[in-house]
């Protein structure tokens, strides 16, 4: 029998709030034709995605690398359920999409977008909103074991490759990205899964130096809060290539790290009850409420609202849809796909 692993509802709660501040930046700035990158949300509609990924890096070295090997069992226990994890409310939402807004799609595109393999070869591709990062996610897995293999040589292998993934961090930051161009001339580049590893291999190494220390809570909190004011009030302004490009790129990331760092050995138990259920029912559907909000926001449009109606009904309808995916597709699926890789026939 496979021995249960610890659940840490402190991630919980930070990728549901990534997932709802994500939604709010989009519902907010549909509403009033954008948000600077000056404002909180504006910020987040960048860095709440790079926060993801952190998270993600974070979580799979929670869950899988004290049990690492180069071995078919690990190989088919991590993939198998990474498969049922990601692909059915990924093809549920590319199906949507299809269904909604057509396609342009060539039959070699449309093979790319439901393997997956779009986020390795073509991380352009004509796919649904959001879904560019789910191949991020898809591609990252695949260097994960590369990253396990090398930690587990020790602090030399550690420093190797972090040396390799963050040297490639900052020659897209310094180099490849120009500041002079806005980000939307740049998204090969942006979307590019190399540009985007570090935050996911900076997340695994804040579990990895961090997990079994222990300190005390006040300063813990007291750095989030710290963090959090930096986050909002770090002065940048105009097109979002000043968040992603030079050193406000190293500081941003370090503040996300910082954060991750934080939700991981912090306690909150002064927050209500209520509270946490709420957050981490948030952290539950996170992954639909990242997926779908757009478009559950095109099908309240599309019955001609006034846009002061659209905000509160896409929004109640966004939490209302995702739960139930959450509870009818997600959850099956998930639990689908740990009875395969518990299968050892």
């Amino acid at each position: 029998m496979e021995v249960a692993k610890p659940r840490y509802e402190n991630l919980d709660y930070l990728r549901g709030l990534c997932a709802l501040s994500i939604m709010a930046y989009h519902y907010i700035g549909w509403t009033m034709r954008g948000l600077e990158i000056d404002t909180f949300l504006g910020k987040l509609g960048v860095y709440g995605v790079s926060m993801f990924y952190v998270l993600s890096g974070l979580t799979m070295y929670l869950v899988y690398f004290r049990t690492f090997a180069l071995d078919r069992d690990f190989f088919r226990n991590f993939y198998v359920k990474r498969l049922f994890r990601i692909y059915p409310l990924m093809w549920f939402v590319m199906i949507l999409a299809i269904i909604m807004y057509g396609t342009q799609a060539t039959p070699k595109d449309l093979i790319l977008q439901f393997t997956g393999l779009f986020g390795i070869v073509d991380w352009t591709s004509l796919i649904p909103v959001g879904i560019w990062s789910i191949g991020n996610e898809l591609s990252f897995y695949l260097m994960l074991p590369l990253f396990f293999y090398c930690m587990k040589k020790g602090m030399i292998g550690t420093v190797g490759i972090s040396v390799i993934i963050f040297g490639i961090y900052c020659y897209f930051a310094f180099v490849l990205f120009d500041k002079s161009q806005p980000i939307a001339n740049q998204d090969s580049l942006y979307k590019n899964p190399l540009n985007q590893v570090g935050l996911f291999l900076g997340g695994i190494l804040v579990g990895h130096f961090f997990k079994e220390k222990r300190y005390k809570n006040a300063p813990l909190l007291v750095l989030l809060g710290t963090l959090l004011i930096a986050f909002i009030f770090y002065p940048v302004s105009g097109n979002a290539i000043n968040i992603i490009a030079g050193w406000e790129r190293i500081i941003y990331t370090l503040i996300c790290f910082g954060i991750a760092f934080c939700f991981l050995k912090a306690e909150f138990n002064f927050i209500p009850a209520f509270i946490k259920r709420s957050l981490k029912w948030l952290g539950d559907i996170s992954y639909s409420l990242y997926l779908l909000h757009p478009h559950i926001w095109a099908l309240v449009t599309f019955t001609s609202l006034k846009i002061r109606f659209v905000f509160p009904i896409a929004s109640i309808a966004t939490l209302v849809v995702c739960w139930l995916v959450y509870k009818y597709l997600e959850t099956p699926a998930r639990e689908l796909g740990v009875k395969f890789a518990n299968n050892k026939n």
